[in-house]
């Protein structure tokens, strides 16, 4: 329990600072283009520290990495309210984006080796990520908002020394071909879903106002799905880890399809149950099927990090474009596409690994 409260606490911060970035930077006079830089610079050092703090959480040891990724973090959010300049924020979002990526493959490891499922785990990061996104509606000052993520993230750490985490001390290369080629199907699979999801996220508020929804709806719309991601996760991780993630990618086709069929944001709020349903299976199935496939769990779960890093610096830029050109009901379409690709890939691994279990049990 100590592991999933730990979790909540830090994934409030992060989606706090996420939530509250934009508009502090438009504060400090940043343009545009700026607030693009902040966001890519921030989605490009979770990338890679997603993947090499995984790795040195399996070398170096899981416990100690992520007491000193909080630690770090108590320091680096609060000083973002003290940004003079937005240059200033883009460094200091480099640095969030590397504590970002630096205490959640120590955890996952942790609480999957721990109890053997994840469900409960994620669940709780899914809301710390909900109540945080309405962290900004009872703060006045957006400076205050960084202040308290520090305090979150010290909450964190300080829940992190009362943790008994086994320090497993691997031999895990730098550039570990085993891992990613037992994850491939995985990995593959969740970035063309991720990818066409966030080229939907980087519009979607937009839409919402454009088919009728106020600030207040735009609001219940993303709680919707946050929240029950909460009440849904723990219930799934029971099932086979390959059953769940081809039911998220199956779920998340259907959830697209619906947001560029719907006429009026009335209709968007049922679909997002929809969406919770797809992302808790695929996300809580693909971190078990890559946690359950060797002893390197930080570094498999680091690098699906990484993998969402991609999909999340990359789509965005699809979503932006496509909308520019074509409208955003061609955005929806463009997910559709990603996710039953995923889809497609998955399924033909698994049907090309039942032939070949059926070949050797046939075998003499």
């Amino acid at each position: 329990m100590k592991d999933s409260v730990l979790l909540f606490f830090a994934d409030c911060a992060v989606s706090a600072s996420i939530v509250v970035t934009p508009l502090f930077a438009k504060g400090l006079g940043a343009s545009d283009f700026d607030l693009g830089l902040i966001g890519a610079t921030y989605g490009l050092a979770l990338l890679f520290s997603s993947y090499v703090f995984g790795w040195a959480a399996d070398v170096f040891g899981r416990g100690r990495l992520l007491k000193v990724g909080l630690a770090i973090a108590v320091f680096i959010f609060p000083l973002h309210a003290f940004s003079f300049n937005p240059l200033c924020l883009i460094a200091l979002r480099g640095l969030a984006g590397f504590c970002a990526g630096m205490y959640p493959p120590a955890v996952a490891a942790h609480a999957y080796e721990a109890r053997g499922r994840l469900g409960r785990l994620i669940s709780f990061g899914a809301l710390g990520w909900g109540v945080g996104s309405l962290l900004i509606s009872f703060i006045p000052l957006y400076r205050d908002v960084f202040l308290i993520c520090g305090a979150l993230f010290l909450a964190s750490f300080l829940i992190s020394l009362k943790l008994e985490i086994k320090d497993a001390r691997l031999d895990v290369p730098l550039f570990p071909r085993d891992v990613i080629k037992r994850g491939l199907p995985v990995y593959l699979s969740f970035f063309l879903r991720h990818m066409g999801a966030n080229a939907i996220w980087a519009i979607f508020p937009l839409f919402l106002k454009e088919i009728g929804a106020n600030d207040f709806w735009i609001g219940v719309t993303y709680a919707t799905n946050t929240f029950t991601q909460f009440l849904i996760m723990p219930l799934v991780d029971r099932f086979k880890s390959s059953r769940l993630v081809a039911c998220g990618l199956a779920f998340s086709t259907a959830t697209f399809l619906a947001y560029s069929l719907a006429e009026n944001y009335l209709q968007i709020v049922p679909v997002q149950l929809l969406l919770a349903c797809s992302w808790s299976f695929l996300y809580v199935g693909a971190l078990t099927y890559v946690a359950e496939r060797g002893e390197e769990r930080a570094t498999s779960i680091g690098f699906l990090g990484t993998v969402r890093g991609l999909a999340v610096t990359i789509g965005p830029f699809f979503g932006g474009a496509i909308s520019q050109l074509y409208g955003y009901r061609s955005t929806m379409i463009f997910a559709v596409a990603g996710s039953t690709s995923g889809l497609a890939l998955f399924m033909g691994y698994l049907a090309r690994r039942k032939r070949f279990e059926n070949r050797a049990t046939h075998q003499p």
